[in-house]
């Protein structure tokens, strides 16, 4: 690959990337359960949960392919079998590198739907590659 060709590819990820980013109009917070063990409570004999460790905080975008075409995962509930809706949640790629499989997604706002916010995911699935334009994370509610 010559220098040019290199330096072409970088310009238009690069481009690609800031436009996707401009498109990215909500906020979230992705947080990850606390390793170890909580402070121990004398009164109840029990260690407390630990605090969630923040991954990252900052713009998002989510995306649904809609109800006829949401994919969807069947799950065993006891004695009942439920349908988990999901989505995908566009993250910039840079700042966004340490979110991984089993994180909590929190929308924390959204200026087109108000009504989204303090909805919470799980991050089920990483999906990526080399030229990409946004880190994109499949998510289930």
């Amino acid at each position: 690959m010559t220098a040019d060709f290199a330096f072409a590819i970088s310009q238009v990820r690069s481009e690609g990337r800031a436009l996707i980013e401009s498109l990215m109009a909500d906020q979230c917070i992705i947080t990850r359960a606390g390793a170890g063990k909580g402070a121990f409570n004398e009164a109840t004999g029990q260690y407390a949960t630990p605090a969630r460790q923040t991954i990252y905080t900052g713009k998002c975008r989510f995306q649904s392919a809609g109800i006829a075409n949401a994919a969807s995962t069947v799950v065993d509930a006891g004695d009942r079998a439920a349908d988990v809706q999901g989505g995908e949640l566009q993250l910039p790629v840079v700042g966004s590198a340490d979110v991984a499989v089993n994180d909590v997604v929190e929308i924390t706002s959204a200026p087109a739907d108000p009504g989204r916010v303090g909805r919470k995911y799980n991050v089920s699935t990483r999906m990526e590659k080399t030229d990409a334009t946004a880190r994109r994370l499949r998510l289930l509610e």
